[in-house]
């Protein structure tokens, strides 16, 4: 349309402080200038594209637009919003000490557009209404239009209101939901539409809406986010209580952010391009996969991270502390790596993919599928009577160390630990509650995932001089394989071991059967009261076949003269033989 330039300060909806004597239309090209400040009181709601562009041109003077505290806005723009110098062209949106009360709606209309930081010092800043989470206090099948919550903390939604819910399903996927109706006694609410999952009592329940929002184009295939290139600048900000929706990406090449309460949904990543984030209770929700974040550096206090292919992304490095990631795909893939203290895993399918390190302090992990590539510490790992804990270890490409993790298994007949592997070494670590018939799946790939050792499983166990004690353990393999390769049971002592050029005390080989079970047995007499690694073993380079262990009923230590058995907690740990007749310590948590 036109260009339209400031020519005093004032209200936005003030026809003179424009130079053309009315306000800005849809398609005009705003300038503020130098000096002025412009607070905006106006709604575009019903324009067609927006502002070509908005220029906040401070060069040697504040600059400023700023955004009306009490009274509802609507701001729609096709082309970017930026500065002339970030020293002196500001954008204001809400500050922590001066938030916004009323609705206040940034609409970005045009991909590859974005509000940009690079000479525009931006604040956001909204309204606080937490609580923003809750939890259901019954269930809901799938196909129900109403959900119950728990209100006695305060929280409350306004019909409108998005809402993003914690569903039954670990394959990423996203229940976001808009309010119809809420009964503020009883914290029944009422839905737009039904429930595509069923929901468990005590799922999450998180408010995506904040009185702030920033919308994108869900189309944008760029790598620019809504927010870009909001640099440090030497002055730290702090945005809060906003919530940015669709979009390719919600904030790219931006630093040292602070971010309390923000909430985010779209298709693809919320933080690109970004480090030294710090996060406060954010709500993230990614609805059909890429990474949350991506090439990020990031901590994050109470997060809740909901679906996405990977929340810790590729090139990544994230420290969350007390922060749930609930029916999420891959908690880090492609990642370099992170650390989660006291953090909460449910409904998921990896923690790790083809990632660096991810170091678990104290986290509970609920019905995750499979445990991938990197140091495990201190974590508990557990699986209800719904779903295995299937191929736990899979896909470890190096040596790695699950390290004082508490692994529990109930109500499932099959437990699969392994496939296309490197070796694994389970260090303090306990496992329990194995069901008869469980069955260790080691699956060794080929030489291009494979160090030269191969495959193997150490139990430790401290022994007496002079008595004959019998290990047995079957064992099955799918395809031939040359002598050296094939698996076996060995006994060293303790720190002496193959890889250390010692050779084992006894060892017993699998014969070259295809794809029948066969038992191994071997019986050892130890010379001196020590612990030994009784060590399970198979592959090396180029070894390509697949092969099982049923441990549980025929894996025992037998004295001759007084039967006495254990199943032994797996892993690099020292324990007295028990007696038989004495039951087995079961912990259930």
């Amino acid at each position: 349309m036109a260009t339209i330039t400031s020519v005093a300060s004032g209200n936005w909806s003030d026809p003179n402080i424009w130079d053309l004597g009315r306000v800005p239309v849809d398609g005009d090209d705003v300038v503020i200038t130098d000096g002025h400040t412009v607070i905006y009181d106006y709604d575009m709601s019903n324009w067609t594209n927006g502002l070509n562009s908005l220029k906040i041109n401070g060069s040697i003077q504040e600059t400023k637009i700023k955004c009306h505290r009490t009274q509802d806005t609507y701001l729609k723009f096709t082309g970017k919003i930026y500065g002339s110098n970030w020293q002196y062209s500001i954008f204001d949106w809400g500050t922590k000490t001066d938030p916004i009360q009323a609705k206040a709606y940034l609409k970005k209309n045009a991909n590859t557009i974005y509000i940009d930081g690079q000479n525009l010092f931006c604040y956001f800043y909204g309204k606080d209404a937490s609580p923003y989470i809750t939890t259901t206090i019954q269930s809901a099948n799938a196909g129900a239009n109403e959900i119950y919550v728990d209100i006695s903390q305060g929280w409350m939604v306004q019909s409108g209101d998005e809402i993003i819910i914690e569903v039954d399903d670990a394959n990423r996927y996203t229940e976001v939901q808009t309010v119809q109706q809420f009964n503020a006694i009883s914290g029944k609410i009422t839905l737009s539409s039904s429930l595509s999952k069923s929901v468990a009592s005590g799922a999450y329940v998180c408010i995506l809406s904040r009185n702030i929002i920033i919308e994108g184009i869900s189309t944008d295939n760029s790598w620019q986010g809504v927010l870009c290139y909001h640099r440090n600048y030497g002055n730290k900000r702090t945005w809060g209580h906003l919530y940015i929706k669709n979009g390719a990406v919600g904030i790219s090449n931006s630093n040292e952010l602070k971010l309390e309460n923000i909430s985010y949904l779209s298709n693809r990543q919320f933080l690109h391009g970004c480090d030294n984030i710090y996060m406060i209770e954010p709500i993230v929700g990614v609805k059909t996969g890429y990474y949350v974040i991506n090439g990020s550096i990031a901590n994050i206090d109470y997060g809740y991270f909901f679906g996405g292919n990977g929340q810790i992304g590729s090139t990544s490095w994230a420290c969350c502390r007390y922060t749930k990631f609930l029916n999420c795909y891959t908690i880090s893939h492609s990642s370099k790596g992170g650390v989660l203290l006291s953090c909460y895993i449910r409904n998921c399918t990896y923690l790790m993919y083809r990632c660096g390190e991810i170091y678990c302090f104290n986290t509970d992990i609920v019905n995750l599928s499979i445990i991938t590539g990197s140091p495990v510490k201190n974590a508990m790992i557990y699986g209800d009577t719904t779903q295995d804990l299937s191929s736990l270890f899979q896909g470890v490409m190096a040596e790695q160390c699950i390290y004082k993790t508490y692994i529990c298994q109930k109500g499932k007949t099959q437990f699969h630990w392994m496939g296309r592997c490197g070796k694994i070494k389970l260090d303090n670590s306990v496992v329990k509650n194995l069901p008869k018939s469980m069955k260790f799946s080691l699956e060794v790939w080929n030489e291009n995932f494979l160090i030269d050792e191969g495959v193997w499983w150490d139990w430790v166990f401290h022994l007496q001089q002079g008595i004959e004690y019998k290990w047995e353990i079957w064992v099955r393999k799918n395809a031939s394989v040359e002598q050296t390769k094939r698996p076996r049971i060995q006994i060293f002592k303790k720190g002496q071991t193959s890889f250390e050029g010692v050779s084992p005390l006894a060892e017993i080989i699998m014969t070259d059967s295809v794809d029948i079970w066969e038992k191994l047995e071997i019986i050892f007499t130890p010379t001196e009261d020590i612990d030994y690694i009784f060590r399970i073993w198979a592959g090396g380079e180029g070894y390509s076949c697949w092969w099982d262990l049923n441990p549980c009923d025929d894996l025992y230590i037998q004295k001759i003269a007084q039967k006495t058995s254990y199943i032994p907690d797996v892993g690099e740990r020292s324990f007295d033989i028990v007696d038989i007749s004495q039951e087995i310590e079961v912990i259930e948590l």
